[in-house]
């Protein structure tokens, strides 16, 4: 079953706010860095129940980590990811992401990363904090 279709049907009561479109096009363009040989970690700031970072997890390969950063990660979001993440492949960060600047985790990560989701905070602030963090964390690809 491709990515896609298992991940509609594993998050289909899972509440959030991440539509099929957005789904299906995350999905290709994953499935673009893999097939040629694009590597890193792939990471979410904000997290709620889990419904993009699931496809995320799905996308996850074994030599890969998924990074997750949310105040409060939510049980539910756990469980979802748990099936589809290689074991011991995910870092919890719960913690807000203003935080991370300075920490251990951003001085860790340098251009770690192939993929980030941000949806954390919804203010002015925290959104050019996190887009800060993911210019710390994007690999440069060409």
């Amino acid at each position: 079953m491709k990515v896609f279709e298992r991940w509609r049907e594993s998050t289909r009561t899972t509440q959030g706010f991440f539509i099929e479109e957005a789904a299906a096009t995350w999905d290709v363009l994953l499935d673009f860095q893999e097939a040629t040989g694009i590597t890193g970690m792939l990471g979410g700031i904000g997290v709620w129940y889990a419904k993009s970072a699931s496809l995320l997890a799905m996308h996850t390969r074994n030599e890969e980590r998924l990074a997750l950063v949310d105040q409060s990660i939510q049980p539910e979001a756990r469980a979802l990811l748990e099936p589809f993440t290689p074991a011991g492949n995910v870092s919890y960060l719960e913690m807000r992401s203003s935080r991370l600047a300075g920490s251990a985790e951003t001085a860790r990560w340098p251009r770690a990363f192939r993929w980030i989701h941000v949806d954390g905070e919804h203010t002015g602030q925290a959104l050019a904090n996190d887009l800060h963090l993911c210019n710390l964390w994007l690999r440069r690809i060409m």
